[in-house]
């Protein structure tokens, strides 16, 4: 984690720009490829549970999403040469219910050719586990990519038994900070019973010499897409352009068939809830 990368000035402006937001989802009245809400939103009592691509809606995202700062941690965990996977994501998790997320591992969803792939996720309020903070299970990055299939589809939760979620660590810190996680580590958050909103914007890297197995995706949430170098190379921030892609033995689970249905969290199937 890099606490207080931002300052209080940046933190304001981000919150303002979420505030903004969450007013234009007034105006939705059920999920689409923006905006996601829960079942009880309405026009007078907006519910908004996550921003599908911020950095397109807003100016202040888009800044965030290049910031000096969070790009030299990122040339530190993944070398000097990387681009931005456009897949970011802002999770509003209000305060008083805001959704769990389950264990589940990132990998499961976008394998590359090698797992120099992080998120680096920007904390807008406080983060503790009262409000339902990022856990990750220690070391399980270096471990197998577990199944998150149920009666033979995706289903976007980890549903084999055997993993061990005894080695939990619960990444806590303030406003302004960066908590960063590696691809295949395990990772969820318990539901927000506090009265503080736990608001994060999620933004996914990979090293260039990483080429996503299943396609370069595009601004359909799908993480899939054609085999397309010009599309690939056009989110790259800094370095050069690599056309050599690194292979590693790493442990590889096709998400197929995919599903963008975010119902899926509400299966009733027998998996592991991060704890509170």
């Amino acid at each position: 984690m890099a606490k207080n990368l931002l300052t209080g000035e940046e933190v304001e402006e981000a919150k303002n720009a979420l505030a903004e937001l969450i007013e234009r989802s007034r105006y939705v009245n059920e999920s689409n490829n923006i905006f996601e809400v829960k079942s009880n939103h309405t026009f007078e009592a907006p519910c908004l549970n996550r921003v599908r691509f911020p950095s397109e809606h807003h100016h202040v995202f888009a800044k965030l999403l290049k910031h000096s700062l969070l790009l030299d941690c990122v040339e530190d965990l993944i070398g000097d040469s990387f681009r931005y996977m456009p897949q970011d994501k802002l999770n509003v998790k209000p305060a008083g219910g805001g959704a769990a997320i389950p264990w589940h591992q990132d990998w499961a969803f976008f394998p590359h050719t090698n797992d120099s792939v992080i998120t680096a996720s920007y904390l807008f309020y406080d983060v503790t586990r009262e409000n339902g903070c990022l856990q990750v299970i220690a070391g399980s990055h270096k471990g197998p990519t577990y199944s998150h299939h149920h009666n033979c589809s995706f289903v976007s939760v980890i549903t084999d038994k055997n993993v061990d979620y005894s080695n939990v660590h619960y990444l806590e810190g303030p406003a302004g900070s960066v908590t960063f996680h590696n691809a295949r580590i395990i990772h969820g958050s318990a539901r927000n019973e506090s009265n503080i909103p736990r608001s994060t914007l999620c933004n996914i890297f990979t090293a260039m010499d990483a080429w996503p197995l299943l396609g370069v995706a595009g601004k359909d949430f799908m993480n899939t897409g054609p085999v397309d170098f010009d599309k690939f190379d056009e989110t790259r921030v800094r370095g050069k352009p690599c056309m050599q892609p690194r292979m590693e033995n790493v442990p590889v689970i096709l998400p197929t068939p995919f599903t963008d249905d975010s119902t899926v969290f509400d299966l009733k199937f027998d998996y592991e809830e991060p704890k509170t």
